[in-house]
């Protein structure tokens, strides 16, 4: 920064007079009054200059003391005034965008002489990394759950994060699945649009993706992107249990013979890995049905817990089934009570 105080009528005559011509008089401010000549410049952190174009700069605002007087920000990058009353007053200096918002400000007093002109400088150093990036956030449900508790029971480890054709810059990252959060403090400032998918453990991308389209990142502000995945085809996958009873087709007569009068199927998923199974779907039958169908969200970790209730809804047998993987749309399984005799 640099203040220097010059008449300026003395320093034109000066001039004038070097050439040898005839002295070119011009008269100092008015009596009562005096002047403020405002330059600036913009460079970055190292030094470098910078153009108005770079940082998509348009207008330079200047106020001293009142209302600011908006000028175009380019080759000149200066603005004078005259006829202002002596005095300390406040010089605010703001570099504005396309869009009329504050990229950077500077605000100081500069003192006012009667008849002088006082010659202000700045430099506006501008952090281009900073000023030319934003942040996004982003996170994600699976199926209405958290990401702890849902990855592992669709199967997917990790999630990748990419930006589409038509973005201002390429991205795409991939991180795990259970962290449920990205953010990135760089992205370049402009429009994107992205795709996600779920990602398993061999890195196949789980169907169906996710897209976000209409992001816009600023310079300085934090972009929050909120995804849920969904998980479940456009008809959820289907089980189909079958149960024998004694080793024979479930019939009237060998339900009878086993005291067996209902069955009671739970289709049952584990969020999380040595966690607690928690029901998805759950159905009755009549022991001599044989079958019923149960429906869940495609992903794997499932299990059917399948019951043989007496007539006093006493469970008489519980059979287990563990591993189911429902991913490929529909399952069948098959089991057999056993009741005591």
């Amino acid at each position: 920064m640099m203040r220097r105080i010059v008449g300026l009528g003395v320093l034109l005559g000066a001039l004038a007079g070097c050439s040898g011509d005839e002295p070119m008089r011009v008269p100092p401010p008015p009596a009562g009054a005096g002047g403020l000549v405002v330059r600036w410049t913009i460079e970055d952190a190292e030094g470098e200059p910078l153009e108005c174009a770079d940082l998509q700069v348009v207008q330079m605002s200047v106020a001293i003391g009142g209302t600011p007087v908006l000028v175009a920000c380019g080759d000149t990058q200066s603005v004078s005034f005259d006829g202002i009353i002596p005095g300390r007053l406040p010089l605010v200096i703001r570099l504005l965008n396309t869009v009329g918002i504050e990229v950077a400000s500077h605000i100081t007093n500069v003192e006012i002489v009667d008849q002088q002109t006082l010659e202000y400088e700045h430099t506006f150093v501008i952090d281009e990394v900073k000023f030319d990036s934003g942040t996004l956030d982003v996170n994600w449900t699976i199926d209405q759950r958290v990401a702890a508790q849902a990855c592992s029971a669709v199967g997917a480890e990790q999630v990748r994060f990419a930006s589409r054709a038509g973005s201002i810059a390429e991205i795409d990252m991939t991180v795990p699945c259970e962290d449920g959060r990205l953010i990135i403090r760089d992205a370049r400032r402009g429009a994107y649009s992205f795709i996600l998918w779920l990602v398993d453990a061999d890195g196949n991308m789980l169907e169906p993706p996710e897209t976000v389209t209409g992001i816009g990142v600023n310079a300085g502000d934090t972009t929050r992107i909120s995804v849920s995945f969904n998980t479940m085809p456009r008809e959820a996958s289907r089980v189909l249990t079958t149960w024998t009873v004694t080793g024979t087709t479930a019939s009237t007569t060998t339900c009878e013979d086993a005291g067996g009068v209902d069955v009671v199927v739970n289709l049952e998923n584990r969020p999380q890995i040595g966690g607690d199974f928690t029901i998805i779907d759950t159905a009755t039958a009549t022991c001599d049905a044989g079958a019923l169908r149960l429906m869940g969200p495609g992903a794997r970790d499932y299990r059917i817990a399948a019951r043989l209730y007496d007539t006093f809804g006493t469970p008489i047998d519980t059979v287990i089934v563990d591993d189911l993987d429902l991913r490929a749309g529909s399952a069948t399984v098959a089991i057999e009570f056993l009741p005591p005799e």
